[in-house]
C-alpha cells in the first residue's frame, strides 16, 4: 500500500519502525519482541497518511482518492 501510494503522489510511512523498547535509551530494562507484541504489530503495519494544518481540500481529496484506489485494487484481488 505504500509504494503504490508513493507512485500516486501520496508520501505516506511508518513513523516509528522501530519500537521505543528497542531504542538504546531503554535497552537497560532488557524488553524482548515477546513483551510487547501489539507494539511490533504497529510497527510493522500501521501506516501514517499525509496530516498537516496546511493540508489543503485538494490534498486532502488527493490521499483519499489515492487510498481509496489503492485499497479497491487490493481488494479486488483477493
Amino acid at each position: 500500500v505504500q509504494t503504490q501510494l508513493k507512485e500516486a503522489g501520496v508520501m505516506a510511512m511508518i513513523y516509528y519502525p522501530i519500537p521505543q523498547y528497542k531504542q538504546p535509551t531503554h535497552a537497560h530494562l532488557g524488553c524482548q519482541a515477546e513483551d510487547f507484541p501489539n507494539t511490533e504489530h504497529a510497527c510493522r503495519e500501521v501506516l501514517s497518511l499525509p496530516i498537516f494544518p496546511e493540508i489543503t481540500p485538494e490534498e486532502q481529496k488527493q490521499v483519499v482518492d489515492a487510498l481509496a484506489a489503492v485499497l479497491n485494487k487490493q481488494a479486488v484481488k483477493a
